[in-house]
């Protein structure tokens, strides 16, 4: 209801009480004055008009029949109630016996009491009074009263509506203002999205741009270390590649970052096992902690599911964040990985775990900005641990979209204790195949048969990345053909088949995408060979495109010599990846 419509609505009812109040005031006011005035008047008349039957009465008793002979007599008895009426005694057949008062002209008020005597009704006691001065004062008091209706009516009625029509205006106004300002705010609030939209943009693009030639630095060092070198070269080399995946980590905290902030992360909601993502976690930063001499715990609590729906590949980036803070954060003593299960339904748990290490510990004033954005408890802890403070921060955005909750309790010298809580539904025993796999050790190539090595096409536009794949393959007995562009690697298909394929999603003329469907187009055998895709867009939903387009795998640059091998031993054996998160850059 718009407010002008508002507005009639209650002047409407303002209106119509008005008018009831003023209508009382002026009509029913003078109205039960004047029935009061007449039913007083009437009342007295009847009483006077009653002694004087009364006393004629009594009279006739005494005298008998002879008393209406005696009209002077009569007259004194009737005459002596009299005020300013006119009274007159008649007998039982209309005769008249006495008249005291001049009759009255005009309107009058008439009052009839029987004269009794003997049990027997012998005469008619008549009384009227005029009703004109009565009218005039009910006339007087109905003006006056109609005087009060209307200074009501005014007073309830066009007084408040004039208030109310400037309240009206200054509601308008205020309404007016709000909506302009709710203008304002949705216009600033698409502005935001679209800058947010374009930061996204913006850093995939630069994750693209960024990924090509670090895959050249860490790939070509790896490469390297796989030389003769002397000490001092493997120092320096060891130290590139060790350089190369700290900046790697840093792009990817800023990329899972951005992604959160822009809301376009996606959760998964696959089966898994929680048991093997803390113990694959824990086997992660080992090697960290085993350096430090820190033993690295786990307590596994029985009650746990076996089985979970959710996204693995999240919440181990949680944990390994958490874990790998704690071994950072601890100079001497232990850090300890507790699992267990809080609560259960028939088809949720809820899930607790608790990363305690004995290390600097955070001051109570400082809690409050672990979570922040590049926030840290310490200036100086960057100078000393180094870091973005950006892990803390992912990871209480991936929980809080997974509706968990973490929290932090701390004691400056004593330790730090993160709790991570999510509920996630139970996942049923024949999904058990589809949960995530086991690490499994490296294993050999399979032989492709005697004497015959591996024939792998390779589509990359870019010469770096060429040589890069090229020396991370050497270890491999293959034969190596390179396309330039994804038209280049279609007519290498349709002259051969080979083992596996290689594929860039980004090359002029014929991305990798395309390439890859008018490959699978060809059918025969072109219809199983592997092809695995090579891309340094490493979102989510780069993985899922080239899935759809027929692809088998996917690594996300910079390549690594034993991720390379891994999946060159997967996808020849037929093995298949469970999950889309490109986390293979961060190995």
């Amino acid at each position: 209801m718009t407010v002008t419509r508002s507005f009639a609505h209650l002047n409407r009812a303002v209106l119509i009480i008005a008018g009831l109040v003023g209508a009382l005031a002026g009509i029913g006011g003078p109205v039960m004055f004047g029935v009061t005035v007449y039913t007083t008047a009437e009342s007295r008349l009847a009483y006077r008009t009653e002694l004087a039957a009364r006393r004629v009465a009594e009279y006739a008793y005494v005298q008998g029949d002879i008393w209406r002979f005696a009209s002077h007599r009569v007259a004194d008895f009737i005459g002596f109630y009299r005020i300013d009426e006119h009274q007159s005694v008649t007998e039982p057949g209309g005769g008249l016996v006495a008249e005291v008062g001049a009759p009255i002209e005009g309107p009058a008020l008439r009052v009839d009491k029987p004269i009794v005597a003997h049990g027997t009704t012998v005469g008619i006691v008549h009384a009227e009074i005029s009703l004109m001065p009565l009218l005039v004062r009910i006339g007087v008091v109905g003006l006056f009263g109609l005087c009060i209706g209307v200074a009501i009516f005014v007073s309830a009625y066009l007084v408040p509506l004039r208030s109310l029509r400037r309240a009206v205006a200054e509601h308008e106004e205020v309404q007016g203002n709000l909506r302009g300002q709710i203008e304002q705010t949705r216009a600033a609030l698409q502005l935001a999205r679209e800058a947010t939209a374009a930061k996204a943009s913006f850093l995939a693009m630069m994750s693209h741009e960024i990924r090509t030639p670090m895959n050249a630095v860490i790939g070509l060092s790896s490469a390297l270390l796989d030389t003769r070198l002397d000490p001092e070269q493997r120092h320096l080399a060891d130290t590139i590649v060790r350089s190369g995946g700290d900046l790697l980590r840093l792009l990817n905290d800023i990329l899972d970052y951005s992604k959160l902030d822009a809301g376009k992360v996606q959760l998964e909601a696959l089966p898994f096992s929680v048991v093997a993502v803390v113990e694959q976690t824990v086997r992660i930063i080992e090697a960290r902690a085993t350096e430090k001499g820190l033993p690295l715990r786990v307590a596994l609590d029985r009650d746990v599911p076996a089985l979970l729906i959710g996204d693995r590949a999240r919440l181990q980036q949680v944990l390994l964040n958490l874990v790998d803070n704690a071994v950072k954060f601890t100079a001497a003593g232990s850090v300890e990985v507790a699992l267990r299960c809080t609560g259960r339904t028939a088809t949720t748990a809820t899930l607790e775990c608790a990363v305690r290490d004995t290390g600097i510990g955070i001051a109570p004033e400082q809690i409050g900005r672990l979570f922040g954005e590049f926030a840290q408890a310490d200036t100086s802890i960057n100078r000393k641990f180094g870091g973005t403070g950006l892990g803390l921060a992912i990871s209480k955005r991936i929980v809080e979209q997974m509706h968990g909750t973490i929290r932090v309790d701390s004691t400056p010298g004593v330790g730090t204790t993160f709790t991570v809580t999510v509920t996630l539904p139970i996942g049923e025993a024949r999904m058990q195949a589809a949960a995530a796999p086991v690490e499994k050790p490296s294993e050999p190539l399979p032989p492709k048969g005697p004497g015959r090595s591996l024939a792998v096409l390779l589509a990359e536009d870019d010469p770096t990345n060429q040589l890069v794949f090229s020396k991370l393959l050497e270890s491999v007995p293959s034969t190596l053909t390179i396309a330039a562009n994804g038209r280049e690697a279609l007519e290498q298909a349709r002259g051969r088949t080979f083992d596996v394929v290689f594929m860039d999603m980004r090359m002029p003329e014929m991305d990798g995408l395309e390439a890859t469907r008018a490959i699978r187009a060809l059918g025969g055998a072109w219809t199983s060979i592997p092809i695995v895709a090579l891309t340094a867009n490493a979102f989510a939903e780069d993985v899922r495109a080239c899935f759809d387009a027929g692809m088998n795998d996917f690594i996300a640059k910079p390549l690594r010599k034993a991720v390379l091998h891994d999946r060159i031993r997967r996808v020849l054996a037929g093995e298949s990846v469970t999950s889309p998160h490109p986390t293979d850059a961060a190995a």
